[in-house]
């Protein structure tokens, strides 16, 4: 899909879209390789959910030019999610994302990537200016400095922003073992 295509329905299931930060190699390489790996991991099982609970997928890229593209291996054979390019810290500084955001009448936002104490932050304060709900999937988000990842992760929870871990979300999505989608998630977080 190109940059903002438009899936074919407007609503999204219960108003849910999900959005990866900036995971590009120049960025993941000023992190720990082990913490890396770890985020890299969580995200993955983010993104093969997603896909299983047909939930949008929107992928923010800062500056693709200078930082290069998404890491290959967060999508891992996947289709191509929606890819919004940036060159504020908030995805709400690309227009294309703000007219999908709209287009679609999304209610809440499910953030991950990269960093934290950035552009998770900003992205985070400006969904709630909009009125949209935000959860932070506190395993699929990291800072280079973890004490400025976890400020601002205490600074969002004081604004009302949930933190929850990925597998909270996908079971509370889900909310019972009768969804039709409940064994294939159970296998992907087993796994993990």
């Amino acid at each position: 899909m190109e940059e903002g295509e438009k899936l074919t329905t407007k609503k999204t299931i219960n108003g849910i879209a999900s959005v990866v930060m900036d995971l590009q190699p120049k960025l993941v390489a000023s992190f720990d390789p082990i913490e890396g790996e770890k985020l890299i991991k969580s995200v993955n099982l983010m993104v093969h959910a997603m896909q299983l609970l047909e939930i949008p997928l929107l992928v923010t890229e800062q500056a693709p030019e200078k930082l290069g593209h998404t890491l290959p291996q967060v999508f891992d054979g996947l289709p191509h999610p929606l890819f919004f390019q940036k060159d504020t810290f908030s995805a709400f500084g690309s227009d294309s994302f703000c007219q999908w955001v709209e287009e679609h009448e999304i209610e809440q936002l499910l953030l991950s990537g990269v960093e934290t104490s950035i552009c998770i932050y900003l992205t985070a304060l400006d969904a709630m200016s909009r009125n949209l709900g935000v959860t932070i999937l506190s395993d699929c988000v990291a800072s280079r400095r973890s004490e400025d990842g976890t400020d601002a992760i205490r600074e969002l929870r004081d604004a009302g922003v949930h933190i929850l871990g990925v597998e909270t979300v996908l079971y509370s999505i889900m909310s019972s073992s009768s969804h039709p989608k409940f064994r294939e998630i159970s296998k992907l977080v087993i796994v993990r």
